[in-house]
């Protein structure tokens, strides 16, 4: 006696099997999906000596699993509904859609927890500046507890933890007879390695805190102290409460097309704080999205100095410097050889480590990086060499084309028709003008890329609209409220969000049935 094979229709209350079909499978490959299939056991082994069921337990679903039995699902079936439904008067929201994923040229961003130390002429670690550190160096230094104290009085809450790098750890206090509310960011550093002298770690500690204590712009995170506690020193800083730059983007939320105000006014504001940077003769050297914080009104301020450069003038901790950048400016002085900063921001001749470079143009590829992963939402080449990415090849091709174009015009610049041809820049970066501005800050050669005030006065940038003033010197303006001219000619200064709405899971107010009212 033999068992017929059946067939069946696929249903919402068949019982499947837990395992898709593999791709392979003889259902998928001749598109029967529809039938149900049963391996024939042999007769002796199905038909055998009749048992009582319940002291054996083969019932049909036993038969089901122990002979093989499978329903395979049916393409042109759809997907159940697994939506909760319930009677209720409030209407339980829908899941959310998943943001909108890379494009495939893109790849994913990862965090970068520290800039990569320099190497030939600047020392063991990313604390060293290439230059000579001078002795004579006026940094007051306190205790911690002398003019701060810890935010919590609780065992276990005291100087909450916001995070940690490979050399310092962040966490929160409070100044001793501040105003109630004012948190101040302490930048606790882990200590000196192993092989390098307590003096030489104490010189590069102090000079990274002389040269942000320097430093006062809109667009860069204020300084105020150095201190010690437990054999430790300590930074103590302004506090930005909304996190780095990296987790915005991460949310991909930037990339959207209605944030191009966003990614502008947030663009500006990093061009604006380099550009103050490097007309004081400091060059940062590892601008990137970990390194720029967003504060509670949505403003970008630039942060840790542990790798900048004092290319020109005077070094602010220096007695004659008296505290001040930008003094005594000159001659530029060029880096020694070696990578300095994160791989992903790091232009191509610091990479290339062929000689001595200038620090302002990695500060200005770094920028375009950093814009160009607003606007993508991921990182566009993990290295700028060639053979890591088509994109970075074809960008390197488009300025050879152009260049080679050019050959015989030492002045020429990139118009609106005439700009090296970037494929993925043309179908994703927009405006225009924002492609052209990004295209000239990422020339890979390091002599015709363009300068950050050459940035910072384009004509299409300097009309985008910014929540923050260029600067905190700024005179005051006074002005004929009936003189038109005069009004055109100032400043427009407006205020933005560009942070995500909050995530709400609760109800929606909904109106009940046979009312009027919203409940």
């Amino acid at each position: 006696m033999s068992l017929r094979r059946g067939s069946a229709t696929n249903s919402p209350y068949t019982t499947r099997s837990n395992t898709p079909p593999s791709p392979g499978s003889p259902d998928e490959v001749h598109g029967k999906s529809n039938q149900l299939s049963v391996q024939e056991p042999a007769g002796e082994e199905f038909f055998g000596k009749k048992k009582i069921r319940s002291s054996t337990g083969f019932s049909i679903r036993d038969r089901l699993q122990k002979h093989k039995i499978t329903f395979a699902p049916h393409p042109n079936e759809p997907k159940p509904d697994n939506r909760r439904h319930r009677a209720t008067s409030f209407d339980i929201s829908a899941p959310e859609k998943k943001p909108t994923h890379l494009k495939p040229e893109v790849q994913e961003i990862s965090r970068q927890p520290w800039g990569m130390s320099a190497e030939t002429g600047i020392g063991l670690k990313s604390r060293r500046m290439s230059l000579s550190l001078p002795d004579d160096f006026t940094v007051d230094v306190i205790p911690l507890y002398e003019e701060y104290s810890d935010q919590s009085k609780l065992v276990g809450r005291r100087g909450k933890s916001i995070g940690k790098g490979a050399t310092a750890n962040v966490r929160l206090m409070q100044k001793k007879g501040g105003c109630a509310g004012e948190v101040y960011a302490i930048k606790e550093f882990r200590g000196k390695s192993s092989n390098e002298a307590e003096e030489e770690y104490e010189k590069k500690v102090k000079s990274e805190f002389s040269i942000a204590k320097s430093l006062h712009h809109p667009n860069i995170v204020e300084t105020f102290r150095l201190c010690t506690h437990n054999g430790k020193w300590n930074h103590v800083m302004e506090f930005c409460d909304q996190g780095d730059l990296f987790s915005l983007v991460n949310q991909k939320y930037l990339a959207k097309e209605d944030r191009l105000v966003d990614r502008c006014c947030l663009f500006k504001q990093l061009v604006q704080g380099i550009n103050y940077l490097h007309s004081n003769g400091i060059a940062h050297r590892d601008i990137k999205l970990e390194n720029l914080l967003i504060t509670k009104d949505s403003k970008l301020k630039i942060t840790d100095f542990g790798v900048s450069e004092v290319f020109s003038g005077i070094h602010p901790g220096l007695r004659a410097a008296g505290g001040q950048c930008g003094k005594d400016m000159s001659e530029v002085r060029l880096c020694a050889p070696g990578i300095c900063g994160s791989p992903p921001y790091i232009a191509p001749e610091v990479i290339a480590k062929q000689g001595e470079y200038d620090p302002r143009p990695l500060d200005v590829w770094g920028a375009a990086i950093v814009m160009l992963c607003m606007c993508a939402n991921g990182s566009l080449w993990e290295k700028a060499t060639p053979g890591s990415s088509p994109l970075y090849d074809e960008l390197v091709k488009g300025w050879t084309k152009w260049n080679a174009k050019h050959k015989d015009e030492s002045d020429a610049v990139i118009t609106e028709s005439d700009y090296p041809f970037v494929s993925f820049f043309d179908k994703h970066i927009n405006p225009p003008a924002l492609r052209r501005v990004l295209l000239t800050m990422l020339n890979p050669d390091p002599v015709k890329r363009a300068s950050m005030a050459t940035v910072a006065s384009n004509r299409w940038l300097s009309k985008a609209e910014c929540c923050q003033i260029d600067s905190f010197d700024e005179p005051a303006k006074f002005m004929d409220a009936s003189d038109m001219k005069t009004c055109k000619k100032m400043t427009k200064t407006v205020r933005h969000n560009h942070l995500p709405p909050s995530a709400h899971h609760g109800h929606k107010i909904v109106r009940l049935p046979g009312s009027t009212d919203m409940y």
